[in-house]
């Protein structure tokens, strides 16, 4: 044992591109610069990056933050500005769970500042418009009760991002 490792003092260890990647040492999009020579040469290619993201809307993080699911902000880097809304609608109905805790957190919000802020409000649209007119695959809607609350949330004044920190509504964690 000490023999062998005697040996490898001085060489670089070589670990796998799998092994890496699945430890979260090496980014995906990463390893197709690992790729050896020869796959280079044959014409292999890596994964197209997206066109669009790269920056995550603040409303989005402090969104997904008070519904407890904070590690889903990197998958949001890859979806642009203008769909963050939609997209996290989508996923809201998809998870029951997400979705009250979604509504307990406006309606705190709402309690303590009298408005939410706007992009809750379109999250709160775009919900209520996938239940509307569900495509394929998605859930039943909620009880009746949640999606009173939702309506209720759609129907509350909204404010901008920048004049929500100035009545007061509660920032990232539910911070004031």
């Amino acid at each position: 044992m000490r023999k062998r490792a005697a040996e490898s003092r001085g060489k670089p260890r070589k670990a796998s591109v799998y092994f890496l990647v699945c430890r979260g040492l090496l980014l995906p999009s990463m390893a197709f610069c690992c790729l050896p020579l020869s796959a280079v040469a044959a014409g292999v290619q890596g994964p197209a990056m997206p066109r669009h993201g790269r920056v995550v809307n603040l409303e989005c993080v402090e969104t997904l933050i008070g519904i407890g699911e904070p590690e889903l902000a990197g998958v949001f880097t890859f979806i642009a500005d203008g769909d963050s809304a939609p997209a996290l609608a989508d996923l809201l109905v998809h998870k029951e769970k997400d979705l009250k805790r979604f509504i307990h957190r406006e309606k705190k919000m709402l309690k303590k500042s009298g408005a939410i802020p706007q992009w809750d409000h379109d999250v709160a649209g775009y919900a209520l418009s996938i239940y509307a007119n569900p495509p394929a695959g998605t859930p039943e809607p909620p009880s009746k009760s949640v999606m009173k609350d939702l309506v209720d949330l759609y129907g509350a004044p909204a404010v901008s991002s920048s004049q929500s920190r100035a009545v007061g509504v509660p920032q990232v964690g539910g911070g004031r």
